[in-house]
């Protein structure tokens, strides 16, 4: 796995973003993790780095070896458009609604090549951006 797309920061959707991180990295991963998804993505992954630095530590200088940065992301806060385009695969994000999350987005299928499709809210694409307090006042 060379990248990954977030639709929106729950929890539920990115409980599994430090395995993603990690464990690509300890089973060979070199290169950084290409990560895209909504504003707040970067802040995330700098915590999550920061909350395993130890494991970082002991993986690199101790006796395991592992790449030296090759836990590192490369992260992509991305706005409504196309975000990815590499070897025939192209990924466009399109605004969502989805309860009071500020940023939310879709990654529709468009062919083959192209990532499985995710669309978090239950209302379809947004027209139009919603803004707290309540996304049911859009």
């Amino acid at each position: 796995m060379t990248a990954l797309l977030v639709t929106h920061l729950h929890s539920d959707h990115t409980l599994g973003y430090p395995d993603l991180i990690f464990t690509s990295w300890v089973m060979g991963r070199k290169k950084p993790l290409l990560a895209y998804g909504p504003a707040g993505l970067q802040r995330m992954t700098d915590h999550l780095i920061a909350a395993y630095a130890e494991d970082i530590r002991i993986r690199t200088e101790g006796l395991e070896h592992q790449t030296p940065g090759g836990y590192r992301v490369d992260v992509h806060e991305i706005r409504p458009g196309k975000v990815y385009d590499n070897e025939g695969v192209r990924v466009t994000a399109i605004p969502v609604l989805h309860g009071n999350w500020r940023e939310a987005y879709g990654y529709p299928r468009r062919h083959a090549r192209t990532v499985r499709s995710s669309f978090p809210a239950t209302r379809g694409p947004a027209t139009r951006w919603c803004r707290p307090p309540r996304a049911s006042m859009c």
